[in-house]
């Protein structure tokens, strides 16, 4: 249903598994438009490999701009 594409942390959302998507937003919307609520797209869930390989680049980035 969902692969990995060719460019890392993008994936191909096949049209089974998009359909998917759609029932789960129309089941929500039906109640949350109703209080208001704008829809908005964030990574959902990322992987704990992506944070440690940040890690190092950013403990050295706050080194380097606190002294």
């Amino acid at each position: 249903m969902i692969e990995y594409g060719p460019v890392s942390g993008c994936m191909i959302i096949r049209p089974y598994a998009y359909s998917v998507w759609e029932n789960v937003q129309e089941f929500f919307n039906r109640d949350i438009k109703k209080l208001g609520i704008q829809n908005a797209y964030f990574p959902m869930l990322i992987p704990e490999s992506l944070f440690k390989k940040e890690e190092d680049h950013v403990e050295d980035s706050v080194l380097k701009s606190h002294g």
